[in-house]
């Protein structure tokens, strides 16, 4: 409902000099503990300053447990802390949080509203996240196909391999015409070439039924695109 997101959001506003200031708490225990890496000493104190950057990095350090110990709700205090300056990452992370229910309530209505904040500013990770939630209608009013390709297509142009099968997966399931089924080993060829074991798997049991010459094809296309994505990754 508007109305209840509304009143989550302004809680949350409310609380944060609290949230902040318990996560700043946290981070000082860890210090005097012996616990923190060096590394995140050196961000520390640029993320009590508000630096979404150091914010961002301290998430990641409590999300993974890396320095410090393991706190999902260490890491969406800092998530949630650079992601309303804007950082995509941390938008991107704070809306895997929800998702999962990980150091806060679950909630995915608020994984949508964070992965698409991050989505707009063109990170693929929440493309690819977000677009599941369209797939399955997760936080949204009904499931939406041709938006979960379309998320899915624009994080496989950026080179993300677990869009680029996802986006074979559901290419292959519209039963299209031969430009449709290149197009489907194109994709799972690229993120095959980037190791994604799934899409490995998946072309070992299409390549029986698909036209050898349709493969090869394929698998010249697709290392195309990948030198294309890299050489604009580069130069971007």
């Amino acid at each position: 409902m508007v109305w209840l997101r509304w009143l989550t959001g302004l809680i949350i506003r409310k609380q944060a000099p609290r949230l902040l200031s318990m996560a700043r708490d946290n981070v000082m225990s860890e210090v005097r503990a012996g616990r923190m890496s060096d590394l995140i000493r050196r961000h520390q104190a640029h993320a009590h300053e508000g630096e979404a950057d150091a914010q961002f990095m301290l998430g990641c350090a409590f999300h993974q447990g890396r320095g410090v110990a393991q706190d999902y709700v260490q890491a969406a205090r800092w998530y949630w802390a650079a992601a309303q300056q804007g950082h995509a990452g941390a938008q991107c992370n704070l809306g895997t949080l929800y998702y999962h229910g990980a150091g806060l309530e679950q909630s995915y209505a608020e994984a949508v509203r964070w992965l698409t904040a991050a989505a707009n500013q063109g990170s693929p990770g929440a493309m690819f996240s977000l677009a599941n939630c369209h797939e399955a209608g997760l936080g949204l009013p009904e499931p939406d196909r041709r938006e979960a390709i379309r998320l899915h297509r624009h994080a496989a142009e950026r080179g993300y391999a677990p869009s680029q099968r996802s986006l074979a997966r559901l290419l292959e399931g519209e039963h299209g015409d031969a430009r449709t089924q290149l197009e489907v080993c194109v994709w799972y060829q690229m993120a095959a070439a980037q190791g994604d074991e799934a899409a490995t798997q998946r072309l070992a049991h299409l390549e029986p039924m698909v036209n050898p010459h349709t493969m090869a094809r394929a698998q010249r296309l697709a290392q195309r695109k990948a030198r294309s994505i890299a050489k604009r990754s580069k130069s971007g």
